[in-house]
């Protein structure tokens, strides 16, 4: 019975250092040129996992660091983004950091993918459905979090210089609960009504 687990032991560890054993070298030279062993098979299994498993880019960088851009044509000028890592145009995780300015406000919006927002700074007066209410809305600041669900209407306010970070899953898309509130429509038509005021 000792004899039987000590062999099982051996073949175990003999498996997870990628030594034969001596039955493995015998199956191994009888099926000679024509078949790749199970341990190759295994070995190669092992590294297919290994590189999909592997980390994204490392990446660290100090505040200073960070390259700030205009934010895209989806959203009004005045704000502006960095992306920190991953590429929210395409599939896979993605962070990015998005600085507005006072008063700056993103009109009721969803998004086809979960998105998770932490205040960096400033605050940023968040709220769910189809038209802007502040009294139903709740103010996050510095170090607060919000998960929004993929398809939930939400929109969010700036008050003061506030830059948010934001966490998901790509390709990034946002549309627009009113068409005219999108500005990448404004290019389409000469005269774009002006966006209902805030309550």
């Amino acid at each position: 019975m000792w004899a039987m687990r000590a062999g099982v032991a051996a073949a175990v560890l003999s498996a997870a250092l990628g030594v034969a054993t001596a039955d493995e070298k015998q199956g191994s030279s009888a099926q000679g040129q024509t078949g790749t062993t199970t341990q190759d098979q295994a070995k190669t299994t092992a590294g297919e996992q290994a590189k999909a498993m592997a980390p994204a880019t490392h990446a660290m960088m100090t505040p200073s660091e960070i390259k700030w851009e205009p934010a895209s044509d989806a959203f009004r000028p005045g704000a502006k983004q960095a992306v920190l890592a991953g590429d929210p145009s395409t599939e896979g995780a993605f962070t990015l950091r998005m600085k507005m300015p006072n008063g700056y406000v993103i009109r009721p919006h969803w998004h086809p993918t979960d998105e998770h927002v932490t205040v960096i700074s400033g605050k940023l007066t968040m709220g769910t459905g189809d038209e802007i209410d502040r009294k139903a809305a709740k103010t996050l600041t510095a170090g607060g979090f919000a998960v929004v669900p993929r398809g939930e209407h939400h929109y969010a306010i700036a008050s003061g210089d506030t830059v948010v970070q934001v966490q998901g899953m790509g390709p990034f898309a946002i549309t627009y609960v009113n068409p005219a509130d999108d500005p990448r429509n404004e290019k389409n038509r000469p005269q774009a009504r002006r966006p209902a005021p805030l309550r």
